[in-house]
């Protein structure tokens, strides 16, 4: 930069004295040339000035050539320019014309061409500067974690995984950002790629695109315009659950307030949450007062519930993540806080649910939220810091900048960053956070908009919470959708909010394990064993032989139980294999997606022309009359389900049996 200036001084200086020459006189200039030894002698100071300026730039061989063009263009047009006025003034000589004092015909070439060459030779040197972004990584502990000798509570993490300056993030919240490339500049193969990405947002909300969560709004709005054009056509599809797309070892955990919970609604997000790859569905505020658990064919289920109407949790896990029977569950306070343990191979992973009553500024409400804090903290307090542990929930408190523990206070609401209310009771949050050494996932990033929003007023209440050791990058990288399609159209709107964490955040060495038999091999062998059936005939038969041939031969002390189970194994597996869950039929699904177009209908249309008005009033008389449908086909289901029920439970009457009629009930068992 010093050498830039110095070279843009001497050509300002330059230009000053071809401007003046009165100013100038070492140069030897006078009016009709300029000698050659004068030329020569600022023509080798131009030359050592400008290596030396590309030395301290670092410019390559082609700019320190271009470079060297300008600065010689200049002065040679500076010498032509000189030339061409001894000739006109010879002229002038022979005819007898001279300009006047203030004919301006003395200086205002030189002056020109003088700014000209500074000008574009400073252009020149800001377009070879780039400014050098330090980037750094999580950084690696300086010492182990045995010569540390601590427990693991918050002060002693803070101690030994010390805070990045990059975790501390600005009251703005924007930090660097990486602008977009646009198709005009990219190649063809990176445009394809650029589109496709912006193909995937315009669906979903967010695609990811060279590393980075990108957000849809973020691409160019003529991209946007000409991939998403306006539906004129619906287009329905009943399979709502594509292939898994984000990897296997991470949750997609979402979560919303929900404000009120009916079968169709219900039923709504369920489908939405298949399509959204969603692991874990938590909704907060059901208003349903029963606590319970059931099954469905592809969630299972987990409601608590109280008197108090305003209570309600309920928690939907896919059946992939964990099998039914091995979900802990621990109810600290009904409607209000849950805890749920799936455990893994290698280590546990805890989901804290919590809905946090809403500050009215009563004493009684005060004294709920205080209760509610402390029961919080005593939960907190029995979860063993080896297992992975997200917090997740309404808390209806908004938390201010701390440190690593929260980024920013800052959201974006109607092209404006924001605060919302700040509680009198935040400190108690903050003391959670600093006690057990937390993270606020959804606190990083100020362009993100409210999780809750009511014409004129929103905040951020609702949190995903982790530790800070085990939280990482992808897991900061919250979506939000402001667009999905079950949300309510008027009133208060809490705004979906989906988090990506590991299921296990340290990385532990896979043993192989023997083949074994899951729950449903052992309920259908069971239930061959009860009826009889030629099954289970096949298999005892099969492993007598296997028995007798086992008896005769030489066996190890030490390897005997496994390898007899080496053995029998396969044949259990031969006669009962591990068979895939049926497919129920997808007519709901058709009808939640017609519902859903037409709800898209009615909101694209905002101006107040005759035309869009009466597509609105179509798009809406269609939208309540799916509604309808949709709430009498749940009647008609349940009625259905009832009906199997007893059928089932009039069948295991007639054989005497006591054990199936429970697990039909827990299948069907529905708190509604």
């Amino acid at each position: 930069m010093i050498a830039a200036f110095g070279v843009g001084s001497l050509l300002s200086f330059l230009a000053f004295v071809f401007a003046h020459p009165e100013a100038g006189p070492s140069l030897g200039r006078s009016d009709t040339a300029v000698p050659s030894t004068a030329f020569s002698h600022w023509s080798g100071l131009l030359l050592d000035l400008t290596l030396e300026t590309t030395h301290q730039l670092q410019l390559s061989n082609q700019k320190i050539f271009l470079l060297l063009i300008l600065v010689f263009l200049a002065f040679a047009s500076h010498c032509l320019t000189c030339e061409v006025k001894r000739v006109r003034s010879t002229f002038e000589i022979k005819v007898g014309r001279r300009p006047g004092p203030k004919s301006g015909h003395t200086s205002s070439c030189h002056m020109r061409i003088g700014l000209l060459s500074v000008l574009l030779f400073q252009t020149f040197v800001g377009m070879t500067e780039q400014p050098s972004l330090k980037c750094e990584g999580e950084g690696d502990l300086f010492w182990s974690w045995e010569q540390a000798r601590t427990e693991f509570d918050g002060t002693a993490l803070a101690q030994l995984c010390p805070v990045n300056p990059q975790d501390i993030a600005s009251p703005s919240g924007y930090g660097h950002q990486r602008r977009l490339e646009t198709p005009n500049s990219m190649q063809s193969v990176s445009k394809r790629s650029f589109i496709r990405a912006c193909r995937r947002a315009a669906k979903t909300g967010h695609a990811w695109y060279k590393g980075a969560l990108v957000p849809y709004h973020a691409f160019p709005e003529s991209l946007c315009q000409k991939i998403t054009p306006r539906p004129t056509k619906q287009k329905v599809t009943t399979n709502c659950e594509g292939p898994r797309v984000s990897p296997s070892s991470r949750l997609n955990v979402l979560h919303t307030n929900v404000g009120g919970l009916a079968q169709d609604r219900l039923q709504e997000i369920q489908t939405w949450g298949l399509r959204h790859e969603a692991d874990i569905v938590i909704l907060t505020e059901t208003r349903w007062s029963y606590t319970n658990e059931w099954t469905h064919p592809k969630w299972n289920m987990i409601h608590s519930g109280s008197s108090d109407r305003s209570d309600g949790i309920l928690i939907m896990v896919r059946q992939h993540v964990c099998p039914t029977e091995l979900i802990g569950i621990a109810e600290y306070i009904p409607g209000r806080l849950i805890h749920l343990r799936f455990p893994f191979k290698s280590r546990s992973f805890d989901l804290i649910c919590g809905y946090q009553f809403v500050d009215d500024r009563r004493v009684q409400t005060r004294s709920n939220r205080q209760t509610c804090w402390n029961t919080l903290d005593q939960c907190l307090g029995t979860i063993p810091n080896r297992n992975a542990l997200l917090l997740a929930g309404d808390f209806n408190c908004a938390v201010s900048q701390d440190r690593h523990h929260v980024g920013t206070a800052h959201f974006t609401w109607r092209n404006h960053q924001m605060t919302g209310y700040l509680h009198k009771d935040s400190a108690k949050l903050h003391d959670l956070l600093h006690r057990y050494d937390f993270t606020i996932l959804n606190s990083w990033n100020a362009k993100d908009p409210p999780t809750y929003h009511n014409n004129f007023s929103a905040s951020r209440i609702d949190f995903p919470i982790m530790r800070h050791a085990d939280s990482d990058g992808f897991s900061k990288q919250i979506q939000y959708f402001p667009d999905a399609d079950f949300l309510p159209t008027t009133g208060a709107v809490h705004t979906p909010l989906m988090c990506t964490v590991k299921k296990i955040p340290i990385s532990f060495t896979k043993t192989q394990n023997l083949s074994s038999c899951n729950y449903r091999q052992r309920m259908h062998c069971r239930q061959s064993w009860r009826t009889q059936q030629p099954s289970w005939c096949d298999m005892i038969s099969e492993m007598d032989h296997q028995l007798e041939h086992f008896a005769l031969t030489p066996h190890e002390d030490g390897n005997v139980v496994t390898q007899l189970h080496q053995q029998l194994m396969p044949i259990f597996q031969h006669h009962f294999p591990k068979s895939t869950p049926t497919k129920h039929d997808n007519t709901p699904n058709s009808l939640i997606q017609s519902k859903w177009y037409h709800r898209r209908q009615m909101l694209m249309f905002t101006n107040n022309h005759l035309h869009d008005l009466f597509h609105r009033w179509h798009h809406s008389a269609r939208y309540q009359l799916l509604k309808r449908r949709h709430r009498t086909h749940i009647k008609d289901m349940r009625k259905q389900q009832l009906s199997d029920l007893i059928h089932e439970v009039h069948v295991a009457s007639t054989r005497h049996d006591s054990f199936s009629p429970q697990t039909t009930q827990k299948t069907h068992q529905n708190p509604k």
